[in-house]
């Protein structure tokens, strides 16, 4: 599903959940850090109230609560450059509220990915590195 009806400005955010050290200052005065082995990323989509996605998206939800089998993979790329995000195993995590005005609103969406990985790049041609993962990102999408 490629999606479509993003609004205008900032339309989707990727965050990561949990950062993977936790530090703490212990009694010499020195610091101390745990690493914490932690993939999980919320994505925000922000999307027009016409967008046909939020159908999409409904349904999925829908799907999920009633069977537990509504998890789909995730695969952003920017197609201006080289940043890219994928994660084989998402869910709604959480339904936009729902709004009515003369205009278009905007629905945001959150979606729960697992086992994430990305690249943030820039605005030039792709390295070989970044290639790689998108071959890997693919191969990770095919055997779903």
């Amino acid at each position: 599903l490629q999606v479509d009806g993003f609004v205008d400005g900032t339309f989707i955010t990727i965050s990561k959940d949990v950062q993977p050290y936790k530090t703490r200052r212990v009694a010499d005065g020195s610091i101390a850090r745990t690493y914490i082995n932690d993939a999980t990323y919320t994505i925000e989509l922000v999307l027009a109230s016409t967008s046909p996605t939020n159908d999409v998206l409904t349904k999925l939800y829908q799907l999920d609560a009633i069977t537990q089998y509504g998890k789909f993979p995730f695969f952003l790329k920017d197609e201006l450059g080289t940043s890219l995000f994928i994660a084989p195993t998402c869910w709604i995590k959480e339904i936009p509220d729902l709004s009515f005005s003369n205009g278009v609103e905007q629905r945001v969406w959150r979606i729960q990915a697992s086992q994430g990985g990305f690249n943030i790049g820039g605005n030039e041609d792709a390295s070989a590195i970044i290639q790689d993962l998108l071959n890997a990102g693919a191969g990770v999408l095919e055997g779903l």
